[in-house]
């Protein structure tokens, strides 16, 4: 079999199940670091190990599809971690009727210009609603904010923003 874009998509699966995996059994290290290191390791390993069994693997092919799904993969990953607007969407996920007053908000998020201006993004965007109590998820909001939990307990993110 000669290949480049099966080979690197088999070893982007491997790589998205051993970071998820790496992700729960090394909790002293850096989340970032694991995903990265996780993908150098994997590319090297899903490039030799056709080699070893004798296949062709068109380099430029397989480099180009793995480090593509990588990148996307890592662009998502790090929405995960670092999104203070999908901070704030989990948190009123959580809450009783998907909803939390303005104050509370503001202590258990973030604080200052990046909270007012976040929420704004997910009023424009159309996933909170501003009520006189506070903000409530719309169904969107609630749509987009489960997904991104079933995602961050995939990928062992305990707490993103």
């Amino acid at each position: 079999m000669t290949g480049g874009f099966d080979f690197a998509f088999a070893a982007f699966g491997v790589y998205l199940i051993l970071t998820a995996l790496l992700l729960r059994l090394v909790a002293r290290s850096s989340p970032a670091w694991i995903a990265v290191a996780t993908s150098v390791v994997i590319f090297a390993v899903g490039l030799a190990v056709p080699l070893l069994f004798g296949h062709t693997v068109l380099f430029w092919r397989y480099s180009a599809a793995y480090w593509c799904a990588v990148g996307a993969f890592l662009m998502v990953f790090g929405a995960l971690h670092k999104s203070v607007s999908l901070h704030m969407l989990s948190y009123l996920v959580e809450r009783p009727g998907f909803s939390a007053d303005y104050d509370h908000m503001m202590r258990e998020c973030v604080t200052g210009q990046t909270f007012e201006s976040r929420l704004v993004v997910i009023q424009e965007s159309g996933f909170a609603l501003r009520t006189s109590e506070g903000f409530e998820l719309t169904a969107r909001g609630r749509r987009l904010a489960r997904t991104m939990r079933g995602l961050q307990a995939l990928f062992a993110v305990e707490k993103s923003g």
